[in-house]
């Protein structure tokens, strides 16, 4: 049921996080997907309570939301900077280097993560792919971008996308 749950999860996350036009309902202004991303306080409403699907989201955002998929406390300070470009005192710091931790994101050889700039779809697929434990899968078919793209299509996190 977990799993069921954190797979949803993962497919709204990619639909929002890769800046998709997917639109609310026309009746509520929130679907019921969207609805259970914020009873999970994965998302939130801006302030006019409502989900902003025209805003990019920048990597820093989409990491702290893989983080909060995976109870990481962002105030904890981390253990070890992966990134030149990650300040200790960021908002962001802890969970970023917990999720390079655990692979869930890469290392870049130049070492810079670039929090600010909108993540694409591929890197939130690999993301949240890993976060759902195919990451072995995907890179054995193939890597990055293509194996993570073919492990979440099979296990329909991609549906309702183009």
């Amino acid at each position: 049921m977990l799993k069921k749950l954190v797979l949803i999860c993962c497919a709204m996350l990619i639909t929002f996080g890769a800046g998709m036009n997917i639109y609310a309902e026309e009746t509520t202004g929130i679907t019921k997907e969207q609805e259970l991303l914020i009873a999970l306080d994965i998302i939130g409403l801006n302030s006019y309570g409502e989900i902003d699907n025209h805003q990019e989201i920048t990597r820093a955002e989409f990491a702290d939301i893989c983080g909060k998929l995976l109870n990481i406390n962002p105030s904890t300070t981390a253990s070890k900077a992966y990134f030149t470009d990650v300040m200790p005192d960021k908002w962001y710091a802890h969970t970023i280097n917990t999720l390079a931790e655990q692979g869930i994101i890469a290392q870049a050889t130049n070492r810079l993560f670039e929090p600010d700039r909108a993540i694409t779809l591929n890197e939130a697929v690999k993301m949240l792919t890993c976060i759902m434990g195919y990451g072995d899968y995907a890179e054995s078919k193939g890597g990055y971008p293509d194996g993570y793209i073919s492990a979440a299509a099979s296990q329909n996190m991609l549906n309702g996308i183009t």
